[in-house]
């Protein structure tokens, strides 16, 4: 699993959406930190150092607990400029791994290089 951009508690303010005005069960039920500790599956979380959420990568640590989470920072890039590359090189590596290659990986430094 991937998740781009962090948030540990929703929180957006006024955003036009049906969030506004929602229940505080709503949004708990949509803040990452309330149920990040039952992920079961490897999830990588992937945030642009260039960009405010990457304060949340400390929170969601402690939320994970003993899950298999990973939080990267895409060195040089903000919280757009990381979407693409980020997208095209894991979609690459699942690829290779279905073909029989070697195991899905990613770290900090292959975010860095992926322009």
């Amino acid at each position: 699993m991937f998740a781009f951009g962090p948030v540990d508690w929703v929180d957006y303010g006024a955003t036009g959406t049906a969030l506004d005005g929602a229940s505080e069960q709503e949004l708990t039920i949509r803040s990452p930190a309330d149920s990040l500790a039952e992920a079961t599956a490897p999830t990588f979380v992937i945030e642009g150092d260039q960009q405010a959420n990457l304060d949340t990568f400390e929170p969601l640590r402690k939320a994970a607990g003993k899950a298999p989470v990973r939080f990267l920072a895409a060195r040089g890039h903000n919280h757009f400029s990381d979407l693409a590359p980020a997208t095209e090189l894991i979609a690459s590596r699942l690829v290779r791994e279905a073909e029989g290659g070697p195991a899905f990986a990613l770290a900090e430094a292959d975010l860095a290089a992926a322009r």
